[in-house]
């Protein structure tokens, strides 16, 4: 096993390889995001607090809406979400046309991006651009949170379909952002790995979005903000070992060579959130992980509703194959995506 520093002295693993297996081409082109930290401490956290005074009054007024103002403009934290929205035209106004059935709507997947590329439909804001804007604005209601950029979709300007008229200046980005903590980022709920939701304990079931940030960036005056936050609440441990990527990938390729895996977006280590016990209680653990986000079928045989090829990415298409494999960085374990025994939930030991 490795130290965190030690890995990084290996360099960034690349994942580039073309397999053939039960009839389909899959074709890997990764590369493995190591965080660039001296130590991999062990965490415990809890729900993000809502924001108290004096910075909810202050938050409050800075996002009150203007009088007459068909925008959303709003400010709500409670022990669940914290929302900001400013200047956000996410509703549609019928007066201005905008009226379902006679509008046309598009969206789009960014699988692939460079961060000082503008590719919202015509806007000017870099991709660099708009997720400095959802961390800065998130950094009001909670000063020195850092993010990490996972997923890009573009949503369009409404379009009239009779006329082709433009119903909007400006297309936004939506991004999908995970936390970092100690400079490590958060990559999955260990709730989202379970693909049969049918008996998952509720408590489990709602901890799937904690540790998300999603953003409507239009431009720095225009944007929507939904956090699902934690809060770190003690360091278990200040630093523990871990295994080296080459050495969990062969437990990626099996699941490709089983017909489970279709394509990956994207593989990193990071932090999984762990419970207490299997029906989803606190505390809550962040323990090490490498995740690979993929597309994953149940068997060799059934297909997915929608392929990256049609724009389906965890936004639009469809997310019951869109999945986390994760894979225990200090012992290679692999968690069963397909179990409905929810003491896979329950943390880890931790090897120090």
């Amino acid at each position: 096993m490795y130290s965190i520093e030690e890995l990084n002295r290996m360099g960034q693993s690349e994942w580039k390889e073309t397999y053939q297996a039960n009839g389909r081409t899959v074709e890997v082109d990764c590369t493995v995001d190591i965080p660039d930290v001296s130590n991999f401490p062990v965490l415990t956290v809890q729900a993000m607090p809502p924001v108290e005074e004096p910075l909810y009054s202050a938050l409050l007024q800075r996002y009150a809406a203007p009088k007459g103002t068909k925008l959303d403009y709003e400010f709500r934290p409670n022990d669940y979400q914290t929302v900001l929205s400013y200047a956000d035209p996410g509703g549609w106004d019928e007066k201005a046309g905008e009226i379902p059935g006679k509008v046309t709507e598009r969206w789009h997947s960014l699988l692939k991006y460079n961060l000082g590329g503008a590719y919202a439909d015509n806007n000017d804001l870099s991709l660099r651009d708009a997720f400095s804007i959802a961390q800065s604005r998130l950094e009001e209601a909670f000063p020195g949170i850092e993010l990490k950029l996972m997923d890009v979709a573009l949503h369009d300007r409404l379009q009239n379909k009779s006329s082709g008229q433009y119903l909007r200046e400006k297309g936004c980005y939506y991004l999908y952002c995970t936390q970092k903590l100690h400079g490590i980022p958060f990559l999955a709920p260990i709730a989202a790995a379970f693909v049969n939701y049918g008996s998952m304990p509720h408590n489990l079931y709602a901890l799937q979005q904690r540790g998300i940030v999603y953003a409507a960036i239009y431009d720095q005056d225009s944007f929507s903000i939904n956090s699902y936050c934690w809060k770190e609440t003690a360091v278990l441990y200040d630093d523990v070992p871990l295994l080296s990527f080459d050495q969990v990938k062969t437990r990626l390729e099996a699941l490709i060579m089983s017909g489970n895996i279709r394509y990956v977006y994207h593989v990193g280590l990071g932090y999984v959130q762990y419970c207490a016990n299997e029906n989803g209680d606190a505390p809550y653990t962040l323990a090490p992980a490498y995740v690979a986000w993929c597309e994953y079928c149940n068997d060799a045989e059934s297909e997915p509703l929608a392929s990256k090829d049609e724009g389906a990415d965890i936004f639009l298409g469809n997310p019951q194959n869109f999945q986390p494999i994760i894979i225990n960085a200090q012992t290679g374990a692999v968690h069963d995506n397909q179990s409905t025994d929810y003491s896979l939930a329950v943390a880890p030991m931790i090897i120090r």
